[in-house]
């Protein structure tokens, strides 16, 4: 689990871990370094049992058995449990589930994979192989029956998608609260805020925006970005030679204060984060995490905000859809279209669910191991063959804020 700045990811686990403990199960976080830096946001988190293992932000096989042993032990004695207990672990990435098989092995515990990532499609046989063991186990879910599709649909398409996926139960609002954080903004004449972190459709809306302000030179415009894991130095070269643009970032924010919605003319994002913005009564334009273009303005023009319905297809660019809500002054009246969200029948209970029928069987093929891009192969190098676990953490920290 990841447990740091303000995500789905951590926001899923603050809730989960809340009504689980309100439901007498002890919890326990832990996680690698990959963000694991970064403040603890939510006071749940705050408050959890939790811990940062540092070969936690490798692939296990990276590791000798007696060195993943020692980290097995490390957790071992983290946790509060009787030998009868039922010790049940949920890994929400595809590099923690490999060490939650491993670490379900280990403590004979129910060992369940969430991935909670939008976008995620394997890409080679080893983790097929892996995931698809879980998958027929009923121990894999994603967010959405599309993101199951997504997941293996380079090796199969899936028929039965629709009973994998489970609801992340996001109960995160704007809250009306008294801040002061947005009181030296520019003078403008239309405010554009993207709320949430950094997702790939991001480099498909710089130009998109470039090219509408381009086209209305005779207003004051304000692109205000909201989240984290910003080249920000990079982002304002995009925008450095509009005179009428000034780009401006705020940090997450948690509580999310309700003000932001409100000095907000449209705001762009997608997920969870598009839901909290379009239940706060902001023009939202939803993205598409699939294809990195516009679903549409989210209870106008469409009901989804994560994937393209088949049902709906919309073909308007981003620079038309903000020509639409501020040129045109379009959708005015309140929004005619319910989100489409999944039903609360996949929510907590559903998820107990699946956790009490353990037959101790565990994954016995070889986990994936492969190195992929730069960083990586600078991890494999460090860590698997000279054994410098601290040195790449090290450079990991360096490299995460760098990107602030």
């Amino acid at each position: 689990m990841n447990f740091h700045g303000i995500s789905g990811g951590p926001s899923y686990i603050n809730n989960k871990s809340q009504w689980l403990e309100s439901n007498g199960w002890n919890t326990f976080g832990f996680c690698g370094y990959l963000y694991g830096t970064d403040e603890v946001v939510y006071q749940g988190l705050r408050e959890l049992n939790k811990s940062l293992i540092e070969e936690f932000t490798f692939y296990p096989s990276w590791f000798s058995a007696k060195q993943r042993e020692k980290v097995m032990d490390v957790v071992k004695n983290k946790i509060e449990y009787e030998e009868d207990d039922e010790i049940v672990i949920e890994s929400n990435s595809i590099l923690l589930a490999e060490w939650g098989e491993i670490l379900g092995s280990f403590l004979k515990a129910k060992h369940i994979v969430y991935l909670i990532a939008e976008n995620l499609k394997i890409c080679d046989v080893e983790t097929f192989d892996f995931l698809s063991f879980k998958y027929k186990r009923n121990e894999l879910f994603t967010i959405s029956e599309k993101a199951s599709k997504k997941l293996f649909a380079n090796f199969v398409d899936l028929e039965d998608a629709g009973s994998h996926f489970w609801d992340a139960m996001s109960s995160t609002n704007a809250v009306p609260i008294k801040t002061k954080v947005f009181d030296d903004l520019p003078e403008h004449d239309w405010l554009i805020t993207h709320f949430g972190r950094y997702k790939n459709y991001f480099n498909n809306l710089i130009p998109e925006i470039v090219s509408f302000v381009k086209k209305n030179q005779s207003k004051k415009i304000v692109f205000c970005i909201v989240g984290d894991h910003y080249n920000r130095k990079a982002v304002i070269s995009c925008f450095e030679n509009l005179v009428n643009l000034v780009v401006v970032f705020f940090d997450p924010m948690v509580p999310i204060p309700q003000k932001l919605f409100d000095i907000s003319d449209v705001v762009i994002s997608t997920a969870g984060c598009a839901c909290i913005s379009f239940r706060a009564g902001a023009k939202t334009i939803s993205m598409d995490v699939d294809n990195n273009i516009p679903l549409g303005v989210l209870g106008y023009t469409t009901r989804e905000h994560t994937f393209k319905n088949s049902e709906e297809s919309n073909t308007e660019s981003l620079e038309e859809l903000l020509t639409q809500v501020l040129s045109e002054n379009r959708f005015q009246s309140k929004p005619t279209m319910e989100l489409n969200i999944d039903s609360r029948k996949f929510g907590y209970e559903y998820h107990i669910s699946f956790v009490h029928n353990n037959d101790y069987t565990y994954y016995q093929g070889q986990l994936p191991s492969k190195a992929v891009g730069k960083q990586q192969q600078l991890d494999h190098f460090l860590v698997k063959k000279l054994g410098l676990v601290k040195i790449a953490v090290l450079i990991h920290i360096i490299n995460h804020f760098r990107k602030k």
